[in-house]
C-alpha cells in the first residue's frame, strides 16, 4: 500500500493507522517513507472488523512525501492512514 502526503514543514509527525486484525498474533508491516527504512506498524490482535488505530512517529521532508506499507507478519486489513 503507498500513498502520498503533503507536510508543510520537515519534521518529525505521526503516522495513523486504522487497522483490524483477526490473526493468531501480533500483526505487522514494515514502514518506509521516501525510499527509507522508518520501521514497522505493529497491529495487536482485535478481531476481523473491530477498528483499532495503531500509532508510530515518521519523519517528513516539507512538501510532499511518499508513504509505504510493506508486507510484514501476518494479515491486517488496513482502512486508513492518518498523518499528524
Amino acid at each position: 500500500m503507498e500513498n502520498s502526503v503533503f507536510a508543510p514543514v520537515a519534521g518529525g509527525y505521526t503516522l495513523h493507522v486504522g487497522y483490524a486484525n483477526g490473526s493468531a498474533a501480533t500483526a505487522g508491516h514494515g514502514l518506509v517513507v521516501n525510499g527509507n527504512s522508518q520501521g514497522a506498524v505493529s497491529y495487536p490482535v482485535t478481531g476481523w472488523d473491530n477498528w483499532q488505530q495503531s500509532s508510530v512517529p515518521v519523519t517528513l521532508n516539507a512538501g510532499w512525501n511518499t508513504i509505504r506499507l510493506t508486507k510484514g507478519d501476518l494479515y491486517t486489513e488496513v482502512d486508513y492512514l492518518e498523518v499528524q
